[in-house]
């Protein structure tokens, strides 16, 4: 069980100050593309964070609550896989690119623990 919540803006934010080592791992654009990534990924889920409690506030109507998971099922999770599928290819590109560099690493290994590092609450 998780003592502590943990969340995407939590998560950007750390990459935030610790900018400078993961510079160096993945370089000024593929750290801006990883960020840009995150955050649209944090906007989606803080969109449907703020549309529940705006709901449960007011007096819940269950169609409110029916057109906002709609939406996020239909618009908002597909917006979110391709993000991440955008963040997979770019660990998996950095991975490439250490292998050609005569770093020995599997060649999935920063995908894998980025899938790995996924068990938090969003």
């Amino acid at each position: 069980m998780i003592s502590k919540t943990y969340s995407i803006r939590d998560a950007i934010n750390t990459i935030k100050e610790h900018r400078d080592k993961l510079e160096i791992e993945l370089g000024k654009k593929k750290l801006d593309r990883l960020l840009f990534n995150l955050e649209e990924i944090s906007l989606d889920l803080e969109s449907i964070s703020k549309q529940i409690i705006d709901v449960a506030k007011e007096e819940p109507e269950i169609e409110k609550l029916t057109e906002i998971f709609d939406f996020f099922q239909y618009g908002s999770i597909p917006h979110i896989l391709g993000h991440l599928e955008t963040i997979e290819e770019l660990l998996e590109e950095e991975s490439s690119d250490s292998e050609t560099s005569g770093n020995i690493q599997s060649k999935n290994a920063p995908a894998e623990t980025w899938k790995n590092s996924a068990n938090f609450c969003i």
